[in-house]
């Protein structure tokens, strides 16, 4: 008898659209918002509502990859700056190296919160 696992690749359109806390931290997220939501648009009632959040599910999906991007990618490339920074600190000291070290650190330590915020939404999801 032969067992086949493997199923076909389905798909089923576009990836629905999900809200992530993790956006709510950045500082230019309402302004992205206000921006989709308050632009002028044609219509009354319940239409004029389905098309500003259309609108405003189209613009946040821009706006994650623009400002977002990949968390885990941003956080290994600032993870190896860092590194970098360490090694010349351990060659020779220079005040310019020790700043972006500590700008770097503080950095890594907003994206890890914004990962662990990403992550626990979606356990909490499943």
């Amino acid at each position: 008898m032969i067992v086949n696992l493997e199923r076909p690749f389905l798909s089923y359109g576009p990836a629905p659209f999900r809200f992530q806390n993790m956006w709510c931290l950045h500082e230019n997220f309402l302004s992205c918002v206000q921006e989709a939501w308050h632009r002028p648009n044609q219509g009354s009632g319940m239409l004029k509502l389905a098309i500003r959040l259309k609108r405003t599910k189209l613009a946040l999906r821009a706006w994650n990859k623009i400002v977002f991007g990949h968390v885990d990618s941003n956080l290994k490339a600032l993870e190896e700056t860092l590194e970098n920074l360490e090694n010349q600190l351990q060659l020779g000291y220079a005040e310019d190296v020790e700043e972006d070290y500590l700008v770097t650190k503080l950095e890594i330590n907003v994206w890890e919160k914004k990962e662990e915020t990403h992550l626990g939404q979606i356990a909490k999801k499943k």
